[in-house]
């Protein structure tokens, strides 16, 4: 505010008699740019609030400093008080910030398991999370315990219960579970039904004594699809 501003003192209480008088108010100037656009995450700091004026005064921001705003534009404003309050006035301003999204990646860690047998509990990692957000992430997949050997992606998938997950750029990255044939090794046996629908192998067979005999394996599995029926194996050997 700046002008000459005229009047005129009272004399015995009344107005419009007396001395006149005029009143200059000094012009305050605050200079301040657009801020260059900050990061989801990025508090509002001095490279934000950064204001100048052409006198010496007080600077109130909103938002205040310290603030972390949502992706998107945002009006900043001010209010300058000069410090002589007598010959300079306050002057607002404002100013445009862009936020734009932080990167967020949510990676699934890869996994194995055996046919025939419960799938394990998928986990992996999450990076980028800023300012607290409560954002998690459960991973899963198409395959099941029946599924025959083979692999299968784990894909995440975000549990965002604020509503936060458009303030980052996310990317979502598979993991691979890995279902393999069972394999058994140190088994001894004279003769064994093994129980089961999944073809597996025998890695290696100690020379332990079943019922008189020192066994070793000397037949190959017998091996058929689902629902083929189980595996017959037969042991023999010399009498210990």
């Amino acid at each position: 505010v700046h002008g000459t501003f005229y009047g005129t003192t009272t004399d015995d209480g009344t107005n419009g008699s007396g001395t006149i008088y005029a009143l200059n108010l000094g012009l305050s100037v605050v200079t301040w740019a657009n801020p260059a656009p900050i990061t989801y995450g990025t508090a509002l700091g001095s490279n934000q609030l950064d204001a100048t004026a052409n006198v010496p005064g007080s600077f109130a921001y909103a938002p205040a400093s310290g603030t972390m705003l949502n992706i998107g534009t945002h009006a900043l404003s001010v209010i300058f008080t000069p410090t002589d309050t007598v010959d300079y006035g306050s002057v607002t301003d404002s100013v445009s910030l862009v936020v734009t999204t932080a990167p967020l990646t949510v990676a699934a860690a890869n996994a194995n398991s055996i046919a025939g047998q419960a799938l394990p509990t998928f986990t992996g990692t999450i990076t980028g999370l800023t300012n607290g957000d409560n954002i998690t992430a459960t991973y899963s997949t198409a395959a099941t315990s029946s599924s025959p050997p083979g692999t299968y992606p784990i894909v995440p998938s975000l549990v965002d219960p604020n509503n936060l997950q458009s303030n980052y750029a996310v990317s979502l990255i598979n993991g691979t579970l890995t279902i393999i044939l069972p394999s058994y090794s140190n088994m001894v046996m004279s003769t064994a039904n093994l129980l089961g629908y999944w073809p597996f192998t025998i890695a290696s067979q100690s020379n332990s004594v079943v019922n008189g005999y020192t066994g070793r394996f000397v037949s190959n599995a017998i091996v058929g699809p689902p629902g083929s029926g189980p595996a017959l194996f037969n042991m023999s050997g010399n009498t210990a």
